[in-house]
């Protein structure tokens, strides 16, 4: 997302072009990706160091709210629908660095996929609930799903069924 929005920042700000409005924007929006993943590289270090987190009090709509927007713009893009629903959440006691991670890759492989499904089916939904004292986020998308190669291994350090993915 950071070298999109300085590329955009790069068009924008070309001598030849009129001051675009938009310069603006894209520049709070670069340095908020830059702000969050100085805080993703801080935290990984601090858990492989520690092994712990850094629970607080969480506001967990809000922060779904803030990796939702950093993928707003490409999935309007591709056209795919973005919908959350996350009703009335209490805050939680979290790791907002790493609940964060973990739904940025979750919208990130799920926006992936969805170009490859046609135009009209695709959808991405974050769900969230209550169910009996525990809370539960749910990152739901109408792709093909994970392939049979890796499903039995879904859940071990560096296993994926993309060329460039990481496993993670």
């Amino acid at each position: 997302a950071l070298v999109s929005y300085m590329r955009a920042i790069e068009i924008l700000s070309t001598p030849d072009q009129a001051a675009d409005p938009r310069l603006k924007e894209t520049l709070h929006k670069a340095m908020r990706e830059a702000i969050r993943a100085s805080d993703v590289l801080r935290r990984l270090r601090d858990f492989y160091r520690t092994g712990t987190a850094q629970l607080g009090e969480l506001d967990v709509a809000s922060a779904v709210d803030e990796v939702v927007s950093s993928f707003r713009e490409r999935a309007i893009r591709q056209g795919t629908s973005l919908v959350v629903e996350l009703g009335v959440l209490p805050r939680t006691a979290a790791d907002r660095t790493q609940l964060q991670m973990v739904l940025h890759n979750l919208v990130a492989n799920a926006l992936d996929v969805l170009t490859k499904t046609p135009a009209d089916r695709r959808r991405l939904t974050i769900s969230g609930r209550v169910d009996g004292g525990t809370l539960a986020l749910a990152v739901a998308d109408t792709g093909t799903g994970v392939s049979t190669d890796v499903a039995d291994q879904l859940f071990e350090p560096f296993v994926t069924d993309k060329p460039d993915g990481m496993g993670l």
